[in-house]
């Protein structure tokens, strides 16, 4: 790796970072506009870079750029009409879109001196995207060829996107925004579907106990679900090399895991045997 594509990782990492917080701040701003309690707001994972409490709020920025969280009250939400849980949850890929389509048209004012046929162009972009959706193959997914190598490498071609940075943070922007709306639990798409779940539910007269398990179940299935690409591709890239079945290598990994788990709980009975 040469100098150059280490200083355009490090743009995509930004680039990133900038993307996820815009989200969180879509999230924020719907909040505080329509009147919700905002109790924490924390971008990344990993070591805190700052934090303060503002407010009653929260605030936390940590380092790696994976994920985040802006939450309101519990009781105060779930007592909201549901017009309001939508707006909140579509807030963040809102803003992500917004992000694109401003960052799109300022490429294009550079480019051709057309703002606004930028814009315009953004917004098809975005509607022959939801066109490509439903022809997504099951095979561009699940691939042997997209192991950990693979991951790395779709990087590296994503780090060239920065070669623009405002083209690069549009078309991250947009896909942000793109992969969030998907109905998977766990991702606001998810979320926004539970949400409908639960008020059929409710309407029905489904126990309140009943409809939490179910939505846990849901995000437990979401969660695995959203990371079932990288984890079966990668047994699946391992099986080819070892030369074995793909599900003889599940069974030894399950194997692993039962030995592990088995020990563990065994130090955990020793521990609590010494206290007595």
């Amino acid at each position: 790796m040469t100098w150059y594509e280490i200083f355009l990782f490090l743009k995509l990492v930004l680039a990133v970072y900038l993307i996820l917080f815009i989200h969180k701040w879509g999230h924020y701003c719907f909040a505080r506009f329509t009147g919700l309690k905002i109790t924490n707001f924390n971008v990344g994972r990993g070591p805190i870079i700052y934090h303060t409490v503002k407010n009653h709020c929260k605030w936390s920025f940590q380092l790696f750029p994976v994920s985040g969280k802006v939450s309101v009250h519990p009781i105060q939400f779930q007592r909201s009409h549901i017009s309001i849980k939508v707006g909140y949850i579509l807030s963040g890929s809102l803003a992500n879109l917004m992000l694109y389509v401003l960052c799109y048209g300022y490429f294009s004012f550079q480019q051709t001196g057309a703002f606004l046929g930028g814009i315009v162009q953004a917004i098809r972009g975005i509607y022959h995207l939801l066109l490509l959706i439903p022809s997504i193959k099951i095979s561009t997914i699940y691939s042997p060829e997209r192991d950990l190598i693979g991951q790395l490498e779709l990087y590296t071609s994503l780090a060239q996107l920065m070669n623009s940075t405002v083209l690069g943070l549009a078309l991250l922007s947009l896909l942000y925004a793109m992969i969030n709306l998907l109905p998977i639990p766990g991702l606001d798409g998810g979320r926004l579907v539970l949400l409908f779940l639960e008020e059929i539910g409710t309407q029905l007269g489904l126990k309140e106990s009943f409809l939490q398990k179910s939505m846990k179940a849901c995000l437990i299935t979401g969660t695995f679900f959203l990371f079932s690409p990288f984890i079966i591709n990668n047994i699946w890239s391992i099986s080819l090399e070892l030369g074995l079945p793909f599900i003889e290598i599940i069974l030894w990994i399950m194997l692993l895991i039962s030995i592990f788990m088995n020990i563990h709980i065994f130090l955990e009975k020793q521990e609590v045997l010494r206290k007595r």
